[in-house]
């Protein structure tokens, strides 16, 4: 869905997922379940292998990925289970975009499926991180792009620390409720908003930005890929 709203080129699509919580480092429906998502990504694949090509993406290459990764021991779930769930696979990913597999970085992803090898996600400069239940409507992802790569945005990094000295690196848009999710409970009912009214006439800014210069990140939004030089 979220290709079929954005099919601009250039564009590529992974899927990052770990196995449920389990108190052993593997279960029987394992291999199954890898099996089958690996099939529908492969599938995909070769279903819409008709998307144009660009300058920095060859044509051979996929632009739909599964990312799995195994079950690690946690000593304080006393469970097998993803490393650091969510801001593990977020950091495990950026290694892999910064060549970590070439450099015999430990990652533990178990499975990448590919068509061509993962050329292409070296080119990757900027990552749209969503979760399962985000809608990215039709045209976002070029939107998000073109602001953090407009000139007065574009980040600089200071040469002997290596942090952001001006522009931005992360960028997060506003998150809207859909309508059809408010009714599910009374928890959504209370705390989904306004839904159906016009939002953009009532938008105000950010309290945490405007006077702390930093914001509350809820793991939906666009990061600028940070080459090794500047990490």
């Amino acid at each position: 869905m979220h290709y079929l709203r954005n099919p601009e080129p250039g564009l590529l699509f992974a899927l990052l997922t770990d196995f449920r919580d389990a108190d052993s480092e593997t279960l029987p429906e394992d291999d199954e379940l890898l099996t089958y998502a690996a099939a529908a990504i492969e599938n995909m694949n070769a279903k819409y292998q008709h998307r144009l090509p660009n300058d920095s993406i060859p044509v051979s290459n996929p632009f739909f990925y599964l990312l799995h990764r195994k079950r690690l021991w946690n000593p304080s779930e006393g469970k097998w289970m993803g490393w650091e769930r969510k801001r593990g696979k977020l950091h495990e990913m950026n290694l892999l975009l910064r060549g970590a597999l070439n450099k015999h970085v430990n990652l533990s992803f178990a499975k990448i499926t590919r068509m061509g090898g993962l050329d292409a996600l070296q080119c990757v400069r900027f990552v749209i991180t969503l979760d399962a239940d985000t809608i990215l409507p039709r045209g976002a992802a070029h939107r998000l792009a073109g602001t953090l790569a407009h000139p007065l945005n574009r980040a600089t990094f200071s040469d002997t620390t290596g942090q952001v000295i001006s522009g931005y690196t992360v960028l997060q848009p506003r998150m809207e409720i859909h309508p059809r999710s408010t009714n599910y409970s009374w928890f959504t009912r209370i705390f989904s908003g306004d839904t159906g009214l016009d939002l953009y006439s009532r938008a105000v800014s950010d309290t945490y930005q405007d006077l702390f210069g930093a914001g509350s990140y809820v793991g939906k939004g666009i990061t600028m890929w940070m080459p090794s030089s500047a990490a």
